[in-house]
Parts: C-alpha cells; structure tokens; sequence
C-alpha cells in the first residue's frame, strides 16, 4: 500500500509571517545604524587619529634622544601635489655637517646675502641633503666656521633648484661682523669666510615615512607660527634644538582636507588663518574635524588641544584658533 508523503509546504508556509518580517527588519535596521555609526565615527575620528600619531611621533623622538644620547627627531613630509600640506612623517637622525668657503657676504636691500662659487649647494641640493622648494627655512649655516654665531638660511623663492645653480642665499637676523650706529646696521661685506652648513638630517635606520590618518593633514602656513622648517629635533635633553629651537611654543594645525580647501578658497590662495564658526551665531567654537599639538621647545612638553572656532565678528575666521592650546583649557 502507498503511503502519501506530506513533505511539500503548504499554502499558508510558502510566505513570512508578520513576526518574521519585523524581527528581520529590526534586525537589519541595527546592521545598518552600527554601519552608519562606524561610517561616521571614522569620519569624525581621523584628525585625532593624526593627532595622536604625531604626539606619539614627536614622544617617541624625543624619548630616543634622551635613551640614545643623541639627537633624534622627525621631519615631516609634504603632500607632493600640495606643499603646503603636511601629510607623513619620518624618523630622523642627528644632522650631517657640510664645510665650505663663502665667497661674499653683503648687505643688500636690508638682508644679508651669503654666496658660494660654483655648484656645491645646487648639488646639495640634487642629493637631498639641502632645502627641496624655494623660499624654504630652517638649515642653520654657522658664520664663520666654529665661532659658535649660528643663522638660519633662507633658499630665495626666485631660485629654480633643478635647472640653475644656486649660489646665493639669505640669513636671517643681522651678520655680527656689522655694527650697530643707534638707527640702522653698518654693513660690513666679507670675502672668503669658512661656514658650516647643517644639512637635512638623514632617516633613522629602519624607519620609513608614516602616513597620517587618511584625508587629514597637517597646515603649514595655519599652523602657529606657520612652519618653515619641516625638521623638528630634540637634544639627548629632551629639549628642542636646531632651527626650531627659538620657537617657545609650536602649535601644528591638524585638519581634514575639505576645511582646509574650504580655508584656502575664502583666503583666495593659501590660507594662513582657521575656519571661524558661524553656524551657531559665531559662538559654537568647537568642530570634530581639526585638532592642535602643541610642542613646547624649551621643556620638550607635547599636548593636544580641541581648535577654538568662535568667530564674533562673522568675517569666516576663528578669532583666537588655539585659545586652548595657550591656556591649557581642553588639552590632554
């Protein structure tokens, strides 16, 4: 006798129920809430996550200094198509020492211009070992060797560091061999003058560029002061030495690329001022977007700081930028 198989679903069993779809739903409505959360915490996240990295960074140097005993620090990277972005830092070494004759030294229309004959800077500069971009700060050129009277060297911004030789450049401050009349300085031109010349510290063995946190990046012309030397180094002290040791405080501007091309677009150029906030009447003062570190070159002290956004006066520009970052207010 054939026994009739009932395993084929009936009717009402070929669709969800009312209860399965709403527990379906629920459930796909937490999936999508985590993900939109995660989406957004990443978003909001980012300029801290950097932050963090370049404290961890500027730490990590200057606790190799001070176990070492010798001068360690970073230099910070540019984005290559946006020099004036910071976007990666790398791991530093005590800088190089290069020896040479300066052919002149001579007042000239208020600066003091230092050349050299023939192709030793150009060709520092092919080998990396001098500034990279034009109007570029912070190398230290010592004037005259072993005297101990250090300057800072300024590339000139009309020099073509590719296809022309470099052979003139600036120092900043006033050449001690000038005197001082009470008005103005006497300008007292040299020939032949030993110097020595701090070159770009080489990459610590082993180390690599680290990227900072995607779309974020460090302002050069924002950052307070704006920085032209892209070197910070650190003494078997603990201090801050080299061309940015006579800073006092160094406030870096983190931020996400569309605020800093929003910045750049109201400025008509390159931005040196931060976003004021106006959404709220000019007094919401703090956005999730951009973070402060704060280096302090005498002590070695870092710390990070919200950006203080208020913008009484309505003009798209935060009023005092890094209030926290000076007085401590929101630091960590």
């Amino acid at each position: 006798m054939r026994v009739a198989r009932h395993n084929e679903l009936s009717p009402a069993r070929r669709a969800f129920t009312l209860v399965e779809l709403l527990v379906a739903i629920v459930i796909f409505s937490i999936l999508v809430t985590i993900a939109i959360g995660a989406f957004s915490e990443s978003e909001y996240d980012r300029a801290s996550a950097a932050a963090q990295q370049l404290h961890s960074m500027l730490e990590g140097s200057r606790s190799r200094a001070i176990h070492s005993q010798q001068i360690r620090g970073i230099q910070l990277i540019p984005d290559q198509n946006s020099p004036n972005y910071y976007v990666a830092a790398q791991y530093v070494g005590a800088p190089r020492i290069y020896e040479g004759t300066l052919s002149n030294i001579q007042l000239t229309g208020g600066d003091w211009q230092v050349s050299v004959a023939g192709n030793q800077w150009i060709n520092l500069v092919r080998r990396g070992l001098m500034a990279t971009k034009t109007g570029a700060t912070g190398l230290r050129i010592e004037i005259p060797a072993f005297s101990g009277h250090w300057y800072t060297l300024v590339v000139p911004a009309e020099a073509d560091l590719q296809t022309s030789t470099l052979m003139m450049a600036k120092i900043q401050g006033h050449y001690l061999s000038s005197t001082w009349n009470g008005t103005t300085y006497l300008a007292t031109p040299a020939t032949n003058v030993p110097y020595r010349l701090e070159l770009i510290p080489p990459p610590l063995p082993g180390s690599s560029p680290q990227p900072l946190a995607d779309k974020i990046a460090i302002s050069a012309s924002a950052s307070n002061p704006p920085l032209t030397n892209d070197v910070i180094l650190f003494s078997p002290r603990g201090q801050v030495v080299g061309g940015n040791a006579s800073q006092g405080l160094m406030h870096f501007y983190l931020a996400a690329y569309d605020d800093l091309a929003e910045a750049d677009q109201l400025a008509g150029g390159v931005a040196t001022g931060i976003l004021g906030d106006v959404e709220t009447g000019g007094t919401k003062g703090i956005r999730s977007t951009d973070r402060i570190i704060t280096l302090f070159t005498r002590t070695g002290l870092i710390t990070s700081s919200a950006v203080n956004h208020v913008d009484l006066d309505t003009d798209g520009w935060a009023d005092d930028p890094f209030f926290f970052a000076k007085t401590g207010k929101g630091t960590k």
